[in-house]
């Protein structure tokens, strides 16, 4: 038994798009078997693009990105993959750049500003024990067609395996990251994750420059972290999502193992971006 699931959607207005591209639903998509998530074979980004947010829902899906390892039978409508997008990736990522050679992607996360439309993104860095890397595109304005892969630039990794374990050593890394400005500063909202993937909360960290892909770090290379979003202790909560005229602070997400079934809430932290 398989099913294809739906994942880590960000929805982005892009104004400098053409009016029919304006708003963007960038979303993980990948297939389990029997439980088990087959990320590396049968994965991608996926996009929707629409002149409102409402008209997405109609709008055709593009299967946007693929990584390492992807299979072409992910290309077709028929066995053993079944695709709900049966064609070609517009873009094979991990070709693009050394610095993504072997990464599997997920968890997008959007931004559109003055000079183009940045994506951050998860890389497992696929080897003997996967690397958990945060990776920035950006789609520079005027002329950004995001099916083209000459109009993506790769600005770089932002945040690297060491930075989880500088943080606190039990980290592995970050992930489940979100993009957002306010009063003209840019922010990295990453989630660290703790030993076997539990996502411990959120650390907002800011851009020194985001067109360069810097964080503000320490003197001995460590990131600075602006402000932290804390949910129930020891239980799996994270991803976060903010926007500056938000109220209620940042949004969490929170695991609730006692509902039955147990169920991810969306919450308010009541944490501000700074």
């Amino acid at each position: 038994p398989a099913t294809w699931q739906n994942e880590a959607s960000t929805l982005v207005y892009d104004a400098r798009a053409p009016r029919e591209e304006r708003w963007k639903l960038f979303w993980h998509q990948a297939l389990w078997v029997s439980g088990v998530p087959r990320y590396a074979s049968y994965s991608w980004i996926a996009l929707k693009m629409a002149d409102s947010a409402e008209n997405l829902a109609h709008a055709k899906p593009i299967k946007l990105f693929t990584g390492y390892m992807a299979r072409k039978a992910g290309e077709s409508n028929a066995e053993p993959a079944f695709s709900p997008i049966p064609e070609p990736p517009a873009i094979q990522l991990d070709k693009k750049d050394p610095q993504l050679g072997a990464c599997m992607f997920g968890q997008p996360a959007a931004l559109s500003t003055q000079d183009g439309l940045y994506l951050a993104l998860d890389c497992a860095w696929l080897g003997t024990r996967p690397q958990l890397h945060t990776v920035l595109l950006r789609c520079a304005a005027p002329n950004c067609v995001v099916t083209d892969a000459e109009s993506w630039t790769v600005v770089g990794r932002v945040t690297e395996p060491p930075d989880g374990r500088k943080l606190a050593e039990h980290y592995e890394g970050f992930g489940g990251t979100a993009l957002a400005e306010k009063n003209g500063q840019y922010f990295l909202i990453a989630t660290p994750l703790a030993a076997g993937g539990r996502y411990d909360g959120c650390s907002v960290l800011r851009f020194e420059d985001l067109a360069s892909g810097q964080l503000e770090r320490g003197r001995r290379g460590e990131l600075r972290v602006a402000a932290t979003v804390r949910g129930i202790p020891d239980t799996h909560h994270g991803a976060c999502a903010a926007h500056a005229r938000l109220q209620g602070g940042i949004l969490l997400s929170q695991l609730v193992r006692s509902a039955s079934p147990r169920v991810m809430q969306i919450r308010r932290s009541g944490v501000e971006l700074p």
